[in-house]
Formats: C-alpha cells, structure tokens, sequence
C-alpha cells in the first residue's frame, strides 16, 4: 500500500472512531427512559351526589277494608306490597320494619347521626293514648330510626295519626288510621342524618383499600365535591413535577383541608384539566405519604375533553401510598 491509500485509511478510521466516540458519548447523556410506576388506579369517581332530602307523606291509609298491612318503600316513596321492597308498614296504631328500629327522644332535625347499636326487630310505643272520653293517639316527642334489611339507615318521625293532619286533632270527630309523617334515607349505607341540602354530599374515598367509604366517620383519605378536593391529613400541590419520576415527597409545607387550585379552566369550552406536571402529595393523619395525580375530571376519561360535551365531575386517578411511613417511593 502507498503512503497516499495508507494515509486515507487511518483518517477514515480515526473518522468512525470519532463518530462511535461521539454516538457512546451522547448516549450516555440522554436520560433513560421513565417507566410507569406501579400505581393504583381509580375510575369514575363521582363527586356530585345528590344529598338526602326529607320526604313528607301525607295520608297514608293505614285502615283498609280487609284491615290489611300498607306496606311503604322509603327509598321509592311509595305504596307497595309484602312481596316486593318495603322498610316500614301500617296497620291502625301498629307500626313494623323490614329490618330494624328503635325509638329515640328529640326532633327530627336534632339526629344528625344514626346509632349503629340498639335495634330491635320491633318498633316501640311511638304514640300517647289519652283513653277515654276523647280516645285521642298522639305521637311522642321521639324519632323513628331504622336499619334496612340490606343496611341502609333512615330516620321517619310520625307527625299525625288523624286525616289531613290536623292541627288541634280530637279522637272523637277526626278519622284515624291515615298517618302523615317525614322521613330521610340514606340508602348509600352511611350513619349520617343530617338534613342540609345546600350543598352536595362529598365522596369520601380511601388509598389504602382503593374504595370509596360511606361517610366522613369512616377510614378516608382524600374527598371530591365538584372541582374541591379535600384530604383528611394534610397535602401540598407540586408543580413542574412528573408522577412516574417523582421517587421522593417533600416532608414539610403541607396545609389542612383542601387541596389549592390543581385545574385550569378554558373559559372558551368551560373544560376543566389537571394542571400539567402538578402532582398532589399527601400525608395522612396517622403520618404516612402518598402521591396523587388526576388524570380526568370527565367521565370515561376523554382524550380530549370538552366542558360542553362531556359529563363532568366523575374524578380519573392514580396513586402510591407509602405504608411504611416513607417519603420515598420505589
């Protein structure tokens, strides 16, 4: 080989050497790729449940002709029979539940919560009898709470025993047996009583069993109403962060109750987003951390959502709780 072919071929070789250099060199820079942590996952979430409302009905004839049982469903509000859903029934001044009951003094706004000891498969002495000469039935000062057959609580206060609910009845001119009374369910299973429409009830939801929980007396994590989210704990809202990197939590700058702004809003499509990069971290009442992301506020998740097209308030999200009582997550 001359010395001109024996001088190229060491150029082109320092040449490939460079670039392979070069190639190894940028590789080793480039950041490996993020995979996905295992998270759990919740769907759905609905965080606008309408709140229990009190019902009142009036006149229920509990004085048929063949002096039969008037078997009423409270979840229906209605009439029924012995063969299909009922919790409570009538017949003259007896009074019986398909489940549970006990009778307990005060006003029907006062029983805000439902004992969940006490029941009794019968129903007490809901009523005074004056006897004789004006044979007057007169409820007591008390609340009817029940326990459904399949666990739900209600609370029913019996306000009259005579027709049209009069205001000064007589036991002698007024017709009898037609019940007028006001009642409140709460067929979700919760122990809660309360009569307040204003707002809607929150959904209280656990990371630690990845369900949702009845009420605020029960084991729960972090609470929807509308776009509020609440923690039972404290939480701060990270920014500029990514869920899947994110492999340790701050220990300090938590706040109680809820959680700061973690949306945008288009005023344009009225859609609500989860801010990019914000992950909400959470510490627990009894000290353990937890990451959060929402992913959708839209129901089923829409890749591209739309405030006007879409179903709102049904929460999407992932989380890692850290049991062990760790900032850090694997």
């Amino acid at each position: 080989m001359n010395a001109r072919w024996k001088n190229l071929a060491i150029l082109t070789g320092l040449a490939l050497t460079a670039g392979l250099t070069a190639c190894t060199s940028d590789s080793l820079n480039e950041p490996p790729p993020l995979t996905p942590v295992q998270a759990d996952t919740a769907h759905n979430i609905f965080a606008n449940k309408p709140a229990p409302t009190v019902v009142t009905v009036s006149n229920l004839d509990a004085n048929s002709d063949d002096e039969a049982r008037t078997y009423y469903s409270l979840r229906q509000n209605r009439v029924t029979d012995s063969l299909s859903s009922w919790d409570i029934s009538f017949e003259g001044t007896s009074v019986t539940v398909n489940g549970e009951a006990q009778l307990l003094a005060g006003s029907f706004d006062s029983l805000v919560t439902a004992p969940t000891t006490g029941y009794s498969p019968t129903v007490g002495s809901w009523y005074r009898y004056s006897g004789p000469p004006s044979h007057l039935i007169t409820p007591r000062d008390s609340v009817l709470v029940i326990r459904t057959k399949d666990g739900a609580y209600a609370k029913l206060k019996i306000l009259s025993y005579y027709k049209n609910n009069p205001e000064t009845p007589n036991g002698l001119t007024d017709t009898s047996k037609y019940y007028t009374f006001q009642y409140l369910i709460q067929s979700n299973g919760s122990t809660s009583l309360a009569v307040d429409t204003s707002v809607a009830p929150r959904t209280f939801f656990s990371l630690r069993t990845g369900r949702e929980v009845a009420d605020s007396t029960g084991q729960w994590d972090i609470a929807f109403r509308s776009t509020t989210i609440t923690v039972n704990g404290e939480a701060r809202l990270l920014t500029g962060t990514n869920f899947d990197a994110l492999t340790e939590v701050p220990q300090d700058g938590y706040t109680a109750g809820t959680v700061p702004s973690w949306y945008d809003y288009n005023m344009t499509n009225h859609t609500i987003t989860p801010k990019v990069g914000s992950v909400i971290a959470l510490k627990t009442t009894d000290g353990k951390y937890a990451k959060v992301e929402i992913m959708s506020y839209y129901e089923n998740a829409p890749a591209t959502p739309e405030g006007t097209r879409h179903t709102a308030r049904y929460y999407t999200f992932r989380w890692v709780i850290q049991n062990d009582g760790s900032p850090t997550f694997p």
